[in-house]
This record gives structure tokens, sequence and C-alpha cells, in this order.
């Protein structure tokens, strides 16, 4: 019966979670291809289909294989399109909820199946309903599929510290390493799932000896390995993020940092952004609910403590305190020391290295997200344990700002689209009409977009130099210069895309024929004498 309700529970956060993604993509028309990165991951599953399908090696690319592959298996299906792809990230991202419900739901399990399943609830929801990762749903990206893999292995993982079944462990690696062969980033978390299984073994001293912790050790890194190695094996390329990444803790501290993609200045230095955002900002954590995971994570960090009787006023204050955050209301349901190391070990590795690297983005924070919800189901499941004359003024509170969460993000993912989607394309279809069929134009920003949507011939600025420059204008009647200047002469100062307009410029020279939504339009002259 208590299995039934609980896959009840899971099916109904999936459905809602699924139903949120259907209306926004009702609403707002998008076929997840945007910018850049999406195109290239769309691009290559479509070259990766037949290379698998004829027995070939994967054909180089930046990033690991897991989504592509993922893509490729919803092909099979659907056919090769972007629907296919859409669909990967959209599944995923739903499944996160009801993984974040099992998830928080091995916390407390033990002790009272019913806070496990209300702790779960609230984290479900919480994650259902949060607009970046309603954003990363709907995009063809491997935000939303990482994330979903890595939920799932944190589950077994928790659920492995509860039975200590083998095959809990096995799967928990297989999974872990799914997640890490889609982004490397998940790497991160092999720390702190190591922490908890050690902790879990410490605790079962008598069923866990050394010789079967050394094996079951094994057994988890050889299923991992295999996986990961399978990837690294597979091709010359695929860690084009690991190299690029120039991780520097005085990053942290910093609001101006230039790296391989230029100059970048932030409000916020980086690990202040990182620390802030994903607690605070309505996309990820509701700020009505701050207070409620602050609980949550007080539970988290406190430990025993008895309130002697003949204790100092101040002693039997913080013992009352500290009551409030352990539960203690007549059932023992602390978070043991292995689910707190996976709890707290999960945000804390990713934010670390976050904070040094060089980018400010919220699809970043996804990584540590699925922990935080579950803080704030803690916290929920605290207040209503320790308060019962406030569970009708708590639930209230609780709906009010999910309703918020919800309204929030449905309009934050629209003004996603219309920015990073309709703009683009608003901005391709105008410099198609201004330009004669099969025209040659020379880019930067909109190139994928301009080479998916029209018939031109789009050239990304960014991988040319002067001499292929002079080899493709000087002579030509039919080139065409298409940017955003100040984004050129602002961020990329120095590299490639900056100097190459320069060149463009101060060479052939440049006839400006048209402006649009900050993009300018130049005739090259083809006399570069």
């Amino acid at each position: 019966m208590r299995r039934s309700i609980d896959l009840w529970i899971a099916f109904g956060l999936f459905a809602f979670a699924l139903a949120v993604r259907a209306f926004t993509l009702l609403a707002h028309p998008f076929d997840g291809l945007y910018g850049q990165d999406p195109y290239a991951y769309y691009d290559y599953a479509a070259a990766l289909r037949p290379a698998l399908l004829n027995g070939q090696a994967p054909p180089p690319f930046f990033w690991p294989l897991g989504y592509p592959l993922h893509v490729v298996a919803a092909s099979w299906i659907m056919g090769m399109n972007s629907q296919a792809a859409q669909l990967v990230s959209a599944v995923a991202g739903a499944l996160i909820a009801p993984l974040t419900f099992a998830l928080a739901r091995e916390v407390l399990w033990k002790p009272d199946p019913a806070q496990a399943r209300r702790v779960g609830i609230v984290a479900g929801l919480i994650v259902a309903t949060a607009g970046q990762l309603l954003i990363s749903s709907l995009s063809i990206m491997s935000d939303a599929t990482g994330l979903a893999w890595a939920t799932t292995s944190g589950w077994l993982t928790l659920r492995y510290a509860r039975t200590l079944r083998p095959a809990l462990l096995a799967l928990a690696a297989f999974t872990l390493a799914i997640a890490v062969i889609t982004r490397w980033v998940f790497g991160l978390l092999a720390l702190p799932w190591a922490g908890c299984v050690l902790l879990a073994w410490r605790r079962a001293p008598r069923s866990i000896g050394f010789g079967r912790a050394l094996a079951l050790a094994s057994i988890a890194v050889i299923v991992g390995g295999a996986v990961v190695g399978a990837q690294l094996l597979s091709g010359d390329s695929h860690t084009g993020d690991l190299q690029v990444v120039s991780w520097n803790p005085a990053n942290a501290l910093r609001s101006e940092v230039v790296n391989s993609d230029g100059t970048f200045r932030y409000s916020l230095p980086i690990g202040v952004f990182y620390l802030i955002r994903p607690l605070f900002h309505p996309s990820f954590i509701f700020p009505l609910l701050a207070p409620l995971w602050l609980v949550g994570l007080g539970s988290l960090l406190s430990k025993p403590a008895g309130g002697h009787p003949d204790a100092r006023p101040s002693e039997r204050h913080r013992d009352a305190v500290l009551r409030f955050f352990r539960q203690e209301s007549g059932s023992s349901n602390r978070v043991d020391s292995a689910a707190r190391v996976l709890l707290i070990g999960w945000p804390w590795i990713v934010y670390v290295f976050l904070a040094g690297i060089a980018w400010q983005s919220d699809r970043f924070l996804l990584t540590l997200f699925p922990p935080l919800a579950v803080w704030v189901g803690l916290g929920f499941n605290r207040v209503w344990e320790t308060r019962p004359h406030w569970r009708r003024g708590l639930s209230l509170f609780t709906l009010v700002a999910l309703a918020g969460a919800l309204l929030w993000s449905l309009r934050t993912a629209g003004d996603f689209v219309e920015r990073n989607k309709n703009a683009d394309l608003a901005r391709a279809q105008h410099v198609a009409a201004q330009l004669p069929g099969g025209a040659q134009v020379i880019t930067f920003g909109v190139t994928l977009t301009l080479q998916h949507y029209t018939d031109l011939d789009a050239i990304e600025i960014y991988h040319e130099t002067p001499a292929s420059l002079e080899a493709r204008v000087c002579g030509s009647d039919t080139a065409y210069l298409y940017l955003d200047v100040a984004n050129i002469e602002g961020q990329w100062t120095g590299l490639a895309p900056e100097a190459n307009y320069r060149w463009l410029r101060e060479g052939p020279g440049l006839e400006m024929i048209d402006q649009f939504q900050g993009f300018t339009l130049f005739k090259v002259r083809g006399d570069c004498a």
C-alpha cells in the first residue's frame, strides 16, 4: 500500500511537470533551437546517427556524447528532427520532479514514511515549477538530461545507504556515469556520493567488513569507469569544455574576467552570484520559501544535544533552538549522517567549482538545485511537526509561493523564447529579405540561425582569419557582414571576431546597408588593393 501511494505521487508530479512544459510550448511556440550550442548539439546528433548505423566511430565533438546519444535514441522513434531532441529534454526535465521526490523520501523514510512523503512532495513541486529548469526542459541542451541522471544516482545512493543492497550501489555508479558523460561537471558528485557510502558502511561495521567494502567499492568503480572510459575512448575529442574552463579560485571575488569567450563584466562577483542566485531567485527557490530552506539547512547542520536540567539558562536556550531544528517532538526523525553528507556535499562541491569559473549562467546552477529543494521540504516538515497550530497557515503560505513560482516561470520562459529565439529568427528573416539568395554573409551570434532558416551562405567569423577572409571577399561582389558591432568591440576585443571585423573594416572596407535590432548589415567592398 505504501509503495502504491508513493508511485501515484511520483506519477502525479511527473504528469504535472510535463503539463507545465506542454502548456508553456502552447503559449510560447519554440523548437528548442537558439543561439549556438543547441544547434551544435542537434547537428551533431544528426551526424552521429548515420555513423552509429554504419558502425563508424563517433565524429569529433566539443562536448561529451551522452545527450546526443539520447537524441539519436529518440530519433529512431520520431525521426531525426528538432521535436525528437526537444522531447528528450522535456521528458528528462519533467522526470526530475518525481526523482527529487524519491531523493527526499529516502531522507526520512526509515523513521517516518508520512514525513518522508511530505518532504518529497514539497521538494518535487518546487522542482516542477522552477523557471530555469522549465527553460532547460524546452531547450535542445544537455542540462535537464544530465541532471535527471544525477538525481537518479543521488536517490539510489541514499537508498543504498539505507538498505545496503549491492545492486543499488552498482546502479548508483552506473547512473552517475551516464550523468558524467552527459555533462562532465557531474563527476564532482563522486566525492559526496563516496562520503555518503562510507558513512553508511561505518554505521554497519558487522555486515560491511574491510574485504566486503573493498569489493563493493571495486564494483562501483568498474561500473562507472566502464561507461566514462568508453566515452573517453570513443574518439579524439568530446572534452573541449574541460579544456576551456580554466578554473581559478580567485574568480570567486572578481566581477570582471577575461576568458576564451572574451571580456565579461558582471554586476556581482562570480562567487556571490552563485551563492545568492539559487537560494533567493524566483527561477530556483521562490523568495517566500527562504525561511523554510534556512530551517531545513539548520536541521541538517544540527547535532544531537541534550537538555540537562541543571544547565545554565543560556545553555537551555541553545538546547531549545537545537530541539526545534532537530524536531524532537516524540519521534526520532533526524537526518542521519550519510544523508547529511550527500544533501550538503552535493551543492557545496558544485558551488566551489562554479565560483571559480569565468562565466555566470543560470543554466550551470541547475547542477546543484535538487538538494536545495529538499532543504525546503525538510524545513516545511520541521515547522509542520513542531508547530501544529501553524499548519493551515504554513500550507497556504507554501501554496502561494508555489503559485508565484509557476507564474514567474511561465513569464520568464516566454521572455526567454522571445529574447533568444524569436529575436534571432527575426534578424535572420530581416537580413534574408535584404539580400539575394545564396549571398555570402560573414556573421557572428546568428550564424547557425541563418544556416537553418535561410538560404544564405552564412560564414562564422570566429573561425576565420584575415588570410581566409581575403580569399573569400577579395574580388567578390556578393560578400556581406552582419554583426552586433557593440558586442564585437566590447566583449571580443583582441580575439578572432574583433580582429577579423577590424581587418574587414580597414582592409577591403565596409559600406553600411541597414541596422535592425542591434545588428548592422554591411556590404564588403571587394577591392583589396
